[in-house]
């Protein structure tokens, strides 16, 4: 069974259920429902509308902050503070290391 079918029975059975509990009085429209129901309805479409556009972003931003992660632990240079010259690297950890 293809995902379009079973989205259509998902939605009549949806639309069934909620005529069923109006008409039974259990299901009471107020302004906190109507806007709860259009919300729902928000999320439903921008997530087939843009779902592959938002995970294609967000998968982009998490490679960006794991190689941030990797360099933050794995520094391959150690950068000294000197008050004359801000500017000047010493090399690189390995060259730091005791005998």
């Amino acid at each position: 069974m293809s995902t379009d079918m079973q989205d259509r029975k998902m939605l009549l059975a949806a639309i069934l259920s909620i005529c069923a509990l109006s008409s039974k009085k259990i299901l009471i429209y107020n302004e906190e429902l109507i806007v709860a129901a259009c919300f729902i309805g928000f999320l439903i479409f921008t997530r087939k509308s843009f779902g592959s556009t938002f995970k294609e972003t967000l998968d982009g931003r998490i490679e960006s902050i794991q190689e941030e992660l990797q360099q933050f632990f794995n520094p391959s240079e150690v950068i000294l503070w000197n008050p004359m010259n801000n500017n000047e690297t010493l090399g690189s950890a390995c060259e730091f290391a005791a005998p």
